[in-house]
């Protein structure tokens, strides 16, 4: 990463993570009322939110709770979960004030709470202090890791219910991949948004593919990345299905030469 693109990165900026254009564009317009000259950039829904987050290093960011594909409470925990964002200030936008919803928050350590629908003098007087307090911080950590980046393996995020077999990928992708091991569909997306990987192997038998939310919150989140996908399938009827009809599969076989020469086939 070049010299300016780490300069740009230490400034202050602010992220701003909600599906209303309205909503975001108020935040603009009062944030820019604060200081003219913060940048402030956008973010549709959580997976959207969370790779701005990696790729911008935000210094403060402000989340929607009701939003599609991730919601807010999902995207701050997998924030809070990952130790260069543990201490990232995130402000919640709602309109919901229930005190489950309160209690979850402060667990999370959200730094404010900005309810829906907004008085705009009040916003703009949390911004003011918001920035006051938080505007000075850089994350450091994040900058350094990146500064310090060097070429890397290809990542290949395996999620398998059969431990031979997911180590059997692991073992027969070939040495320009980097293979990442999840355990479970959580686990699964938390380590995609955070790794990036270039592959994300998936077996049939895994419960992304019994869930037709979670397999559609799978498929936005790899689309959203330009990564591949590709099916481990259990079977020649799972191999077969039209569902997976436009994804690279791969079929299990017993016999691990067999296995060994249909992995290599796809990790050329």
């Amino acid at each position: 990463m070049n010299e300016e693109i780490v300069q740009e990165q230490n400034k202050l900026s602010i992220l701003v993570i909600d599906d209303s254009p309205s909503t975001f564009q108020l935040m603009n317009r009062l944030i820019f009322k604060v200081r003219s000259n913060i940048p402030v950039y956008g973010a549709s829904n959580g997976i959207e939110g969370m790779l701005k987050i990696l790729e911008l290093n935000p210094s403060i960011v402000f989340v929607d709770l009701s939003m599609p594909v991730m919601d807010g409470i999902e995207l701050i925990t997998i924030v809070r979960n990952t130790p260069k964002l543990a201490d990232l200030p995130i402000v919640v936008l709602s309109a919901n004030s229930g005190d489950a919803i309160v209690r979850k928050l402060a667990e999370l350590k959200v730094v404010d709470y900005i309810l829906k629908p907004f008085s705009n003098a009040s916003v703009l007087l949390r911004i003011k202090e918001l920035i006051a307090k938080y505007g000075h911080q850089v994350n450091s950590s994040m900058n350094a890791k990146q500064v310090e980046e060097k070429p890397q393996k290809k990542g290949v995020l395996i999620l398998e219910n059969n431990e031979m077999y997911a180590m059997c990928i692991a073992k027969y992708i070939g040495a320009n991949y980097e293979p990442i091991l999840a355990k479970s569909s959580s686990d699964f997306i938390n380590k995609f948004i955070e790794a990036k990987p270039e592959i994300a192997v998936i077996g049939s038998s895994s419960y992304v593919f019994h869930n037709e939310f979670l397999y559609q919150k799978v498929r936005d989140i790899i689309e959203e990345s330009k990564s591949k996908l590709v099916v481990f399938c259990d079977s020649d009827k799972d191999y077969m299905n039209p569902a997976y009809a436009n994804e690279v599969r791969i079929k299990k076989h017993e016999n691990l030469s067999d296995l060994e020469d249909e992995i290599k086939k796809v990790f050329k």
